[in-house]
């Protein structure tokens, strides 16, 4: 990558990074450090089916950066207690519903949540 000028920079999750390493390697070999990459990110990532329903249904809801989306989409939270860690990087307070909304697209119904 020496000499080679940034020309578009963006947030991506483990699933949007395995899924780039696998349309390069369809195209060529795969240096060290991308294989590597690749099988960190097959270990990591989401079923694609899963991934992009969950991302879905987190835009929809219109409460979140979409940095903090790729964070919860990479975490995949198993406790509401998580999710409150991930958003907290969001510039502002959610209420309890919010905070039901975002944990209902993960399928948790912690107490004191919902």
């Amino acid at each position: 990558m020496i000499g080679r000028d940034v020309l578009e920079s963006k947030p991506a999750s483990v699933r949007e990074a395995y899924d780039i390493i696998k349309q390069r390697e369809k195209e060529q070999e795969l240096i060290y450090e991308q294989q590597i990459a690749k099988e960190h990110a097959e270990d990591l990532a989401m079923d694609k089916a899963r991934y992009d329903k969950l991302k879905k249904a987190l835009e929809a809801l219109d409460l979140l950066e979409n940095v903090t989306i790729i964070k919860l989409l990479d975490m995949d939270p198993k406790h509401a207690s998580t999710i409150r860690q991930i958003i907290s990087r969001e510039k502002r307070a959610f209420t309890d519903e919010e905070l039901a909304k975002i944990a209902a697209v993960f399928g948790l119904k912690e107490k004191g949540v919902a």
